[in-house]
């Protein structure tokens, strides 16, 4: 994530096609999600996912230029999609541990899983009125791994913004 978060800040945080080829040099781009935000719309939708979010199934491909509320787990989309305006209309980036709990659209049953993950979304600005977010993300230990019945309680941890730690790249 640290080549990314390099580049954000060289290029005052303006997105330029290298990004992606970027991402791909440090092998980011499988866990790489761009996510467009304009003024007007204020509701984010997918630009790209990358191929490592095989959780959301058809979705992978089915939901580019989609608002991200709409991804088979509703409330999961919501909660992020809420994350990535708050992040587009700051201009700040932002480092997260999170735990969710996530339904595997692309299993037989979909089940639901704790999910832990470190995540960086870094907001850019593009030639239009458009803001991408970047989110890059790292699984964290055997994530995923166990199955939840579908009435587990929730137990995202990072879901209160204000508790999330400040991002300072000056040393990147």
């Amino acid at each position: 994530m640290r080549p990314l978060a390099q580049k954000w800040r060289v290029s005052f945080a303006n997105f330029d096609p290298s990004i992606t080829a970027l991402a791909l040099q440090h092998n980011l781009l499988s866990r790489l999600v761009i996510i467009g935000v304009t003024p007007r719309e204020r509701e984010p939708r997918f630009r790209f996912i990358g191929d490592e979010h095989r959780w959301m199934g058809s979705y992978l491909l089915d939901g580019i230029g989609e608002k991200v509320e709409n991804q088979p787990d509703r409330e999961y989309g919501h909660w992020v999609g809420e994350t990535y305006k708050s992040v587009a209309f700051s201009g700040q980036p932002r480092y997260d541990l999170v735990s969710a709990v996530v339904q595997y659209e692309n299993e037989s049953g979909t089940p639901r899983r704790v999910v832990r993950y470190e995540r960086l979304l870094l907001p850019w600005r593009t030639p239009s009125e458009e803001v991408f977010v970047t989110m890059c993300s790292k699984l964290i230990g055997n994530s995923g791994s166990f199955l939840l019945p579908y009435a587990t309680p929730d137990i995202r941890a990072s879901r209160n913004s204000e508790n999330s730690p400040k991002v300072s790249l000056a040393g990147v």
